[in-house]
């Protein structure tokens, strides 16, 4: 009798286990360990907080809808006026990349992931038409390293 109730929950530890093992958070060497927005005096900014080395390359471009999410195929909605694309090849990417985002923002309107597959990881940034794309920046952050899109609104140029 001891056995049959052991037997259920042994496997119910193990699936949870195996499932929780797939998700696991983004803690390896060339990882997104999160993706974050926020702002400053005159920018607002979409930040990549990646695990060791920053020499992993990425790519920034212009872009446009419509956006499709990769593997599935399913159409993704993106707000915003104007996009920007940021592709990381070669990263690990079978891990849960954190995403914290306060959205809409004036300049930012919406982050959104297209590809986390086979060493890429894909995302698109919409913002409104009166602001400007400042560039992306990479530099150290403790072990880590950052690189950050940075958008600057043009009702701060005029100031």
């Amino acid at each position: 009798m001891r056995f049959i109730t052991t037997l259920p929950v042994a496997a119910i530890v193990f699936i949870v286990t195996v499932s929780r093992a797939d998700a696991a958070d983004c803690i390896a060497p060339h990882s997104i360990r999160q993706v974050r927005n926020g702002s400053g005096p005159w920018m607002e900014f979409v930040r990549f907080d990646i695990n060791g080395s920053p020499n992993r390359p990425f790519q920034v471009t212009q872009t446009r809808p419509p956006f499709v999410a990769d593997p599935s195929g399913r159409p993704v909605r993106v707000s915003g006026d104007k996009f920007k694309k940021i592709t990381f090849k070669t990263v690990y990417w079978t891990c849960t990349i954190g995403e914290r985002f306060s959205l809409p923002r004036r300049a930012v309107k919406d982050v959104k992931r297209l590809r986390q597959f086979e060493g890429v990881v894909e995302y698109v940034v919409g913002y409104n038409a009166a602001s400007v794309y400042a560039g992306a920046r990479v530099y150290p952050f403790r072990s880590n390293w950052r690189v950050v899109l940075r958008f600057r609104n043009t009702a701060f140029l005029a100031r």
